[in-house]
């Protein structure tokens, strides 16, 4: 994997809000023709790249399970337009506590990183502080890759079909923008993005679609293991779709009043973690 990762870093992808087109980089693209030729050299089928520079395959069932529904695993190529993604050169050093130097002025202090005493003794990839390293998301890239690569060679491990789907844009906002729901085929999906080592990133929000669903007035009611119920009333629907936003709108609306004082917000984010 660390080859993999080390590999997709060596391309340009930084994307650009100003350019008003897709993908925002014609060089996203340089890194997508990359992606797709490698998922059809795994041997996953219908590996693709379409015009606005988004990344297809589809890894087939196991026999028996081609009835389980479609799981997707999603990533984006592109890095943040704040700082220069070119030529970036990583350092692989053994962490041993205290101050990262980085070079070219750059140090990585361990009192605004304090999740690095977590990873004392262990190695860690790092930029040289002469541009961004682009493990947002290239990580992510190399995981997913890695974990279908995993699965073809082991066809003794039972799975349903798996899609994978790998965007530009995403730094800036526009990374769903032109995604083929229907093409990719999941019912569910899961975008790997960050996250420390056997963890996950937060739920912060849940979004459901329904569709041919008469005119009227509605109610959603949310409930589940691990979340507070929730009742959105007093929904219309009238002769187009809505999108709905439920709950606080500060997308957090699926962690429920955890401490009980009446509100969802950022403290009960830190009620559920603590």
């Amino acid at each position: 994997m660390l080859d993999r990762f080390l590999r997709y870093v060596s391309f340009d992808t930084q994307s650009n809000p100003t350019t008003g087109v897709h993908p925002s980089t014609a060089k996203q693209k340089v890194l997508g023709e990359a992606l797709a030729t490698e998922l059809a050299q795994m041997g996953l089928q219908n590996a693709r790249m379409d015009d606005f520079g988004y990344v297809y395959a589809h890894l087939p069932a196991t026999p028996g399970y081609e009835g389980v529904p479609c799981m997707g695993l999603i990533a984006h190529m592109d890095t943040a337009s704040g700082a220069s993604g070119a030529n970036v050169k990583p350092q692989i050093i053994r962490y041993e506590g205290g101050d990262i130097v980085l070079g070219h002025g750059e140090v990585m202090k361990a009192a605004d990183y304090t999740s690095l005493k977590r990873y004392i003794g262990q190695d860690l990839v790092v930029t040289d502080g002469s541009t961004l390293l682009g493990a947002d998301d290239k990580a992510g890239v190399a995981e997913i890759f890695s974990a279908v690569e995993y699965l073809v060679a082991h066809p003794e491990i039972p799975h349903g079909p798996i899609a994978v789907g790998i965007t530009p844009d995403e730094e800036i906002g526009e990374g769903a923008d032109h995604f083929d729901i229907q093409g990719f085929g999941a019912a569910v999906a899961y975008t790997v993005d960050g996250g420390e080592l056997g963890g996950g990133q937060w739920p912060g929000f849940l979004e459901v679609t329904f569709e041919d669903l008469p005119q009227g007035d509605y109610s959603l009611a949310f409930s589940g293991r691990g979340y507070k119920s929730y009742t959105q009333k007093n929904i219309t629907l009238g002769d187009y779709s809505r999108h709905v936003v439920v709950g606080t709108g500060d997308a957090t609306f699926t962690l429920g009043d955890v401490n009980g004082d009446g509100a969802v917000n950022e403290k009960d984010r830190a009620a559920l973690s603590a």
